[in-house]
């Protein structure tokens, strides 16, 4: 095909077609004249194919024919001048050449610089901003802008193509967070330039750090690195931490005694104070303390700087209180006293009195008139009774008897006994602690000390009457008059002459032979003896001891 199409009809697209033909001729002879130009100009449209003119096809070589060759490198300028000349020497085809020139701005490049058209074809412009610049107006020519490559609609006149770039700019943005930010919130940044961010912090926060777009903290200001692309800018921010500390007055501890806390949040303390204390106050210097009303927890906070709580334990105080019974007083009728102290009380007994016994629920001893608590640990009681002082009354009696015997007496009181006399004695006077004697029952006076009664005896006497029944004889005894008691005494009986003993009674005696002697005397007694002559004594006596009443006659 190395002909080129007939030019005499009028279509516009068959002589284009006939004068690229025409060229693609001519530059296959001048690049490989010693191969077919058919086979050189059908190498020539592979090489096109992808867009490239460079002897390539997709960068391997491209063969001339079967095996005429590789197809030497050319270029599409070449390519497009061997086009024009052929239609400029070819006036018959009616095909203008347009030359077409490119001029690009500062920051960046368009290629080619100019280049050759036929008229109603477009051609392309490669279009490179320089590093961080992107096309900002492509004028000259119209057609379409693709990316970087600038296409022109079917060219009918020379035109200049004009292209301008502009700095890109890139969006730094910030990052949303919890406790504070960056303003301003996002900024647009000229590629190459660096900005500025002021960083503000939440009340509660303490800044970490900021990360993002290569930059660098100084004090609150954050400056980019060089920006060459968007980029986002992140805060950190943590919540403030305080310290609360703990202290006590007194005797007792905090658990724990001190801690850390985050901004405007809570922490817990339980204070447990030592046995016998109790809690005054709690409070803090900065933050306001709140009992849980369990355990002894207390609630800090909220917190929102560092903060020193205070407790002020104190002894427990603990009321005694007194209990008498009796006559007598005790130096105070309650007492107020704190814990694991003891306390005193003075006890008085009224006149006649003592301390009996000391004692209740507080515990402790008696020292002498002070009862000494044990140490106090809570409310309690102390008893006393007070009881009258007893003294021994002492009762002596020979020979006869006090009821009661030897009793205690209470102080200020008076004793009343019964004196019995032994048998055969005879009461004769009581006497000793004040008494006086009605009778047998003798009233002590008012007893204030020990003291004694004694009651005196006298042994009982008695007369003895011995007489004769009639005559005939006699009855003698000495000391008949003044028996004591008990005492027995002889008679001696003396019929007269012819007579004996007739009767003899009396006295509970007993006549043996001529001497009568009585039983023990103890009551005056008669002893009566009657004679009878001497032989009719007997007979004399049973009839004097016949019963004449018939009525016990059986």
């Amino acid at each position: 095909m190395t002909t080129v199409p007939s030019t005499s009809g009028d279509d516009s697209a068959a002589k284009q077609y006939a004068a690229v033909l025409g060229g693609l001729s001519n530059q296959a002879h001048t690049i490989s004249s010693g191969t077919d130009e058919f086979d050189t100009v059908m190498a020539l449209i592979e090489d096109a194919s992808d867009g490239v003119v460079d002897g390539k096809k997709n960068g391997g070589d491209i063969t001339i024919g079967d095996n005429a060759g590789t197809l030497p490198a050319t270029s599409g300028s070449d390519l497009v001048d061997a086009i024009n000349a052929y239609a400029s020497e070819n006036e018959a085809l009616g095909v203008t050449s347009y030359s077409l020139s490119a001029v690009a701005g500062d920051n960046g490049s368009v290629s080619p610089a100019s280049v050759s058209v036929l008229g109603g074809a477009s051609a392309n412009f490669s279009i490179t901003p320089a590093e961080g610049y992107s096309i900002d107006e492509v004028t000259g020519c119209s057609g379409e802008l693709d990316g970087t490559t600038f296409t022109t609609d079917a060219i009918q006149a020379t035109c200049s193509l004009s292209v301008s770039f502009a700095i890109n700019e890139y969006e730094v943005t910030t990052a949303m967070v919890t406790g504070g930010g960056l303003l301003p919130g996002s900024a647009f940044v000229d590629h190459g330039d660096s900005t500025q961010f002021e960083v503000s912090v939440d009340e509660g926060y303490d800044l970490v750090g900021v990360e993002g777009c290569g930059g660098d903290l100084e004090g609150t200001t954050y400056t980019t690195g060089v920006i060459t692309a968007a980029c986002t800018i992140t805060p950190t921010f943590a919540p403030k931490q305080y310290a609360v500390t703990t202290s006590v007055v007194g005797d007792g501890s905090f658990d724990p005694d001190s801690l850390t806390v985050g901004h405007n949040q809570n922490g817990l303390l339980t204070l447990t104070p030592a046995m016998g204390f109790m809690v005054d106050s709690v409070a803090g210097d900065t933050c306001e303390v709140v009992p849980t009303g369990q355990n002894g927890g207390y609630t800090v906070g909220p917190v929102t700087e560092a903060c020193h709580v205070e407790a002020v334990l104190s002894l427990m105080s603990y009321t005694v209180t007194t209990q008498v019974t009796g006559n007598g007083v005790i130096s105070q009728s309650s007492a107020t006293v704190e814990h694991g102290t003891a306390t005193v009380f003075g006890l008085t007994p009224d006149e006649g009195h003592q301390i009996g016994t000391v004692g209740g629920t507080c515990g402790g001893s008696l020292d002498g008139s002070n009862y000494v608590t044990a140490a106090i640990t809570g409310d309690c009681t102390v008893a006393v009774t007070f009881e009258a002082i007893e003294y021994q009354v002492t009762t002596i009696a020979d020979n006869g008897s006090f009821t009661p015997a030897n009793p205690m007496v209470d102080h200020g009181q008076t004793q009343q006994f019964t004196v019995t006399a032994d048998e055969g004695y005879e009461l004769t006077g009581v006497s000793g602690c004040g008494g006086t004697l009605d009778g047998n029952t003798f009233t002590t006076g008012t007893i204030t000390a020990a003291c004694s009664v004694t009651a005196t005896f006298a042994q009982k006497t008695y007369t003895i009457t011995a007489s004769v029944d009639g005559e005939n004889g006699m009855i003698v005894g000495s000391n008949l008059e003044g028996v004591l008691h008990g005492d027995i005494r002889v008679l001696t009986v003396t019929p007269n002459e012819g007579y004996v003993v007739n009767t003899i009674s009396g006295c509970g005696g007993d006549l043996i032979d001529d001497t009568y002697t009585t039983g023990a005397i103890t009551a005056d007694c008669s002893i009566s003896v009657s004679f009878v002559e001497d032989g009719t004594g007997p007979t004399a006596a049973v009839w004097d001891n016949f019963n004449w009443d018939q009525a016990n006659w059986q």
